[in-house]
């Protein structure tokens, strides 16, 4: 029999996960405007497109860190919710 004792910490992490996620995406549409209407000087531009750029990798391996979470638990006979339909 599968133990399920710890599935509420499953689910507060995984919401930790994409409130983080949101977070990230408000950030990363932020830095965009700031560089789309030129609000930052020339010398900083490049600089601000490689945060950007991290940003959005660090979004990408927290949503396939929620995606491999969902997976192991679903493994584990646990119907979790469809994690990708949310994001």
């Amino acid at each position: 029999m599968n133990d399920h004792s710890n599935y509420t910490d499953y689910s507060s992490f995984s919401l930790h996960i994409m409130h983080t996620v949101l977070i990230l995406d408000t950030r990363i549409n932020e830095l965009k405007l700031i560089l789309k209407e030129g609000y930052i000087k020339e010398e900083y531009k490049e600089h601000l497109k490689n945060r950007i750029e991290r940003l959005i990798k660090t979004r990408i391996e927290l949503i396939y860190s929620l995606l491999d979470m969902q997976k192991l638990i679903r493994e584990d006979g646990f119907e979790y919710g469809d994690l990708k339909r949310i994001l």
